[in-house]
């Protein structure tokens, strides 16, 4: 991946500039001067599809600079400034030494960075900076390497996540260095990859991999939630809107699927959502408590999302199912909403007729298949004391996504499935 570095300020005109020559990512500086990115800069560069980099860099440029306090301080102000910035923590920060720092200097460097990783507590991955004969004696005190052509006398270094192989070049009227990326993780995925990304491809529940859905604690309650997570398992895609995420309803395929499959916004499954990691996968953790079923209280707020309507049924929390009774066309139906395949199953009671296909079950939503099959004629559905009209009824093979569909997306809807209360809870969408 081709990248440019700088401290120079990239407008939309700049930016457009260089995606026509083919750079992917940018990398810019966190902090307090005027060199470093600020919201309106680094949206420029969201909107313009980059990937983007992160260096700190105050004045690392003698060996007395170098110390486990100067780490801690500026580890401190790197991390403020990337969380205002709101780039997602597990992104890469990348600490520079920016001189032909020697052997000697070594001792003094490496406690600086254990400054940066004790400050860090691990919310963002440590980057180092420095000519090739550092980068080797320090590899194991780091997340990752990016290496600079200066001071390098020929040398180079394996392993890297980053080589910067021309500096201060002019172009588009601004300085850069140009850079080649080896390893994309290191930085913030753009809005039309999947926008706040998180490269981990197993997702973990107290070390059980989680293959249908994405299972979330809350409080001492598990739960699935719907909306946007599966979907970019999928391959839907998702597009950054504000600070909204819109999945968009298309068929599945392979292709769309290896492209999409590494990158999980975690944002997407709430507000205030804690991912953490556990082994070699992740654990989100949203800090709210469910009523329990006992409980006739109902809450007017979950994760920050208004509760519009509550429906009651049974939960199963071993197939991510939850089975409830409704409506469709006035006639009672019984409802399974599949949360692995984001579709509602929906069949016929004993003597009822919905009109459905061979008295169901039918399909609402879905995502896979091989093609739509047939379907009924549409009907109004009734869940709770919310009613959904011409909702259509699609049969095995459906193309249509249960989020882009009337039954959710229309209303502006998201939904919350709680095992323990056994009740689901409609969200108004912020």
């Amino acid at each position: 991946m081709k990248a440019i570095d700088t401290a120079s300020v990239i407008d939309k005109s700049i930016a457009a500039a260089f995606r026509n020559d083919g750079i992917e990512a940018v990398f810019g500086y966190l902090g307090p001067w005027s060199k470093c990115l600020t919201p309106a800069r680094l949206q420029i560069l969201r909107d313009a599809g980059y990937f983007i980099g992160f260096f700190f860099e105050d004045d690392p440029t003698y060996a007395k600079y170098f110390s486990l306090s100067q780490g801690q301080a500026d580890a401190n102000v790197a991390i403020r400034h990337a969380e205002a910035l709101g780039v997602p923590h597990g992104t890469g920060i990348c600490y520079t030494v920016d001189y032909d720092a020697q052997t000697g200097d070594i001792p003094s460097i490496c406690a600086y960075l254990a400054g940066v990783k004790h400050a860090t507590t691990g919310k963002y991955r440590v980057g180092l900076y420095a000519k090739a004969s550092i980068l080797q004696a320090l590899r194991d005190e780091v997340d990752y390497l990016i290496e600079p052509s200066a001071w390098a006398n020929g040398a180079q270094v394996t392993g890297v996540a980053a080589y910067q192989n021309s500096v201060s070049v002019a172009r588009h009227g601004i300085s850069v260095d140009i850079d080649d990326v080896y390893e994309p993780s290191i930085l913030w995925t753009p809005p039309n990859k999947g926008g706040n990304a998180l490269t981990a491809l197993k997702i973990q529940i107290n070390g059980q991999p989680q293959e249908d859905g994405i299972q979330v604690q809350v409080g001492n309650d598990y739960v699935t939630y719907v909306p946007l997570t599966v979907f970019i398992k999928n391959g839907i895609p998702v597009e950054q809107v504000g600070d909204k995420y819109i999945a968009h309803g298309v068929t599945y395929t392979a292709e769309t699927n290896a492209a999409l499959e590494p990158f999980l916004p975690w944002t997407a499954l709430g507000v205030g959502v804690i991912p953490k990691k556990i082994a070699d996968g992740w654990n989100f953790v949203i800090p709210i408590d469910v009523p329990a079923s006992s409980s006739s209280s109902v809450p007017s707020i979950i994760n920050g999302q208004e509760v519009v309507d509550v429906i009651e049924g049974t939960v199963n929390p071993s197939d991510g199912k939850f089975y409830f009774p409704a409506k469709l066309n006035g006639v009672a139906v019984d409802v399974v909403l599949d949360t692995g395949a984001l579709r509602l199953e929906v069949t016929e009671q004993v003597g009822q007729d919905a009109n459905l296909p061979n008295d169901g079950p039918a399909y609402l939503g879905g995502v896979g298949g091989s093609g739509q099959a047939g379907y009924s004629s549409t009907g109004t559905l009734g869940v709770g004391t919310k009613t959904f009209p011409n909702t259509p009824i699609y049969v095995v093979g459906s193309v249509f996504n249960l989020l882009g569909s009337t039954f959710l997306n229309d209303n502006g809807l998201d939904l919350l499935l709680s095992y323990s209360t056994n009740k689901a809870y409609f969200l108004k969408r912020n």
